[in-house]
């Protein structure tokens, strides 16, 4: 049985870090000084760069490498070390396998990419890469801080959480820059690296026992590792550990909202946002341990030999778990989630995040939770005839969404969007179900808690006239680095867009309310007034955005 809200929500956007076969270089921009900011952490002293005004430090370890006997175990503090380390440079990125530009276009192994169409080189023009490429390694428990000054001014600290789902990214691509963003808001900015796919998600407690009853959720304590390190050692970078904001974009929003739920991290972060693509719910115990025995028995070693499967080349063991995962748990018409995500186990995660009630472990903490207005162009641009879709394609895509309903769905989305093709109202659909309705539930849910407001966001404003507003738009312009998109720095507004976001992702920061004299007064989420921020050249507040899209998909 497809669990269809589950199937669309699952993926959590390979969006921004999938974007590699299709990308341009940018150089890092601004002058460095000469002056070489020390900084003492609860490891050791690190050394930085001063560049315009701000301090960076790149490539800080926050845990021990995780390789060998370290593999599918929970992260361990870093080894500690003299003198100065030199933390001017990137850090190693886990191990991964490229999704390519939509999971729900994934090729065979081996099969060449079919050549690119236009929509799809301009969904190459949203995000590009650094000149260097970190390399891969299981040496990846790293993370990077810009701030103005390591004094003592106690300043709010937002801490990003990378997308690319649970299987790819990292937080070093140029988008990811917080120097703009730490400039603009006198604000420490910390991106990080953590264990993904079958290294961070592989359930071994069935097959192999107590020891490995943490493995299914280990990247997650990775994260929560990394905010402890904040805890320790942020405030000799002029931060305040009492006042951390955790914040994230597609896989990055479905890994803040797993931390909402785990007690491990409860008291090590003080609001959270979540950027297109909260998880409602993650997987189980029982796919976790079907994988695992996929695995075991694709690669022929027995459960009793683990130290086999932790001393396996690392590249051969990613494949083989992709191939596995698929095995188990194949994807319906490209639908489903992908790769290895966290799962309740009953040690690190007890329930499921958002699914009929709002984490209690979070309750205290503000969110601020929203989507971008055609979220699914992304991802359905990539799939062959896209622009040229028939109704009955249509309709055999909602059908894994829908179910018997689809022919009523597609009849809804022609009313609400009659000058949509129907490649377009497929977008138009998946976007509803998958990102919009997961962002209404989570302040839904959080509105009847009634412990802490959640305020919810649609941005609205189009970066061209067939990209529309696709995922990941918002993150260059929450970051303030339109200049590392050239599809949407040369967008009409473009600054003046990342202007009203930036400023309103700071105030949430620092005071827990986005209101900001650049927008309009943003109230919170409550019910029955559902009010949404449409972020635009002219933003305004609609209460009860999308209310007929809304009703039929909770009417399911």
């Amino acid at each position: 049985m497809i669990d269809r809200r589950a199937a669309a929500k699952g993926i959590l956007g390979a969006g921004i870090a999938a974007l590699s076969s299709r990308i341009i270089p940018i150089l890092a921009q601004g002058a460095e000084s000469s002056a070489s900011p020390i900084v003492k952490t609860s490891c050791g002293s690190v050394r930085g760069w001063s560049r315009d005004g701000i301090l960076g430090f790149l490539g800080i370890p926050y845990g021990a490498p995780t390789g060998g006997s370290a593999r599918f175990m929970p992260p361990q503090p870093p080894p500690g070390w003299s003198g100065v380390r030199d933390t001017r440079v990137y850090g190693n990125t886990c191990p991964q396998i490229p999704l390519g530009l939509s999971p729900f276009a994934r090729r065979a192994p081996g099969q060449a990419p079919p050549p690119p169409t236009e929509l799809q080189k301009e969904i190459g023009t949203l995000f590009s890469r650094g000149k260097d490429e970190p390399k891969a390694g299981e040496d990846c428990l790293v993370l990077n801080v810009w701030t103005r000054a390591a004094d003592a001014a106690k300043r709010p600290v937002m801490v990003w959480l990378h997308g690319g789902g649970f299987a790819v990214g990292s937080g070093s691509l140029p988008v990811y820059d917080g120097a703009r963003l730490a400039a603009r808001g006198d604000v420490v900015v910390v991106t990080l690296n953590h264990r993904l796919n079958v290294f961070g998600y592989l359930y071994l407690g069935e097959a192999a026992g107590g020891d490995f009853a943490e493995s299914g959720n280990v990247g997650m304590l990775d994260i929560v590792a990394a905010l402890k390190w904040v805890r320790d050692s942020i405030s000799g970078f002029g931060g305040d550990p009492g006042n951390v904001t955790i914040f994230g974009e597609s896989g990055g929003a479905g890994k803040v909202s797993v931390i909402c739920a785990m007690p491990a991290a409860k008291g090590l972060f003080h609001k959270a946002i979540m950027q297109s693509g909260p998880c409602l719910k993650i997987a189980d115990k029982a796919r976790g341990a079907a994988i695992a025995r996929q695995l075991l028995k694709d690669l022929n070693i027995d459960a009793g030999k683990i130290s086999d499967l932790q001393n396996l080349d690392a590249g051969t063991l990613a494949a083989a778990a992709e191939a596995a995962e698929l095995k188990v748990a194949p994807r319906v018409l490209g639908f489903g989630p992908g790769g290895m995500i966290p799962l309740v186990d009953g040690v690190v995660l007890p329930h499921h995040p958002f699914d009929s009630v709002a984490s209690p472990e979070s309750a205290h903490v503000p969110f601020l939770v929203g989507s971008t207005k055609d979220e699914a162009v992304m991802f359905a641009a990539p799939l062959p005839g896209f622009g040229q879709f028939t109704d009955a394609k249509v309709l055999e895509f909602l059908g894994p969404l829908a179910g018997a309903r689809a022919p009523q769905a597609l009849d809804l989305y022609k009313k609400l969007h009659p000058a949509d093709s129907p490649s377009y109202l497929l977008v138009d659909a998946v976007t509803d179900f998958w990102m919009r309705q997961a962002a209404n539930q989570v302040a839904e849910l959080k509105a009847r808690q009634a412990r802490a407001p959640a305020y919810v966001y649609v941005l609205e404003w189009e970066i061209s006239p067939t990209l529309r507003t696709p995922h990941g738009t918002d993150v260059s312009l929450v970051f303030d680095n339109i200049a590392a998109s050239s599809g949407i720095s040369a967008a009409a507004g473009a600054q003046a867009m990342s202007d009203q976001m930036s400023a309103a992702w700071i105030a949430f920061a620092r005071t827990g309310n986005p209101d900001t004299p650049k927008i309009p007064h943003w109230p919170a989420y409550s019910l029955p007034a559902r009010s949404n921020m449409l972020f635009n050249t002219g933003s305004r507040v609609v209460d009860d955005y999308g209310k007929e899209a809304r009703r039929f998909w909770e009417s399911a």
